[in-house]
């Protein structure tokens, strides 16, 4: 079986912690995004694959992080939603 890699933005927080319980539950590897070093120290969330500090505000570290992942993720699909 393959296990799909999927980034939870906002991961470690409000509803997105529920969404990264029902994805990690399914038997995804879920990494749990923040811009908040605070959060991501006091996470108490579900059993999440790893945490991770992304601003996605900042292009730069959307792709820096994203390279980051690609050598051990492939392939890496990447669906963006702009306000």
């Amino acid at each position: 079986m393959t296990i799909d890699t999927v980034v939870v933005t906002g991961g470690t927080g409000g509803i997105s912690v529920g969404i990264s319980t029902v994805l990690s539950e399914a038997g995804f590897h879920v990494i749990a995004a923040s811009a908040s070093p605070a959060e991501i120290a006091a996470f108490a969330g579900p059993d999440v694959s790893d945490t991770r500090l992304l601003d996605v505000t900042n292009t730069h570290a959307v792709t820096a992080f994203f390279h980051t992942l690609s050598p051990h993720f492939s392939p890496i699909y990447l669906r963006l939603k702009v306000w």
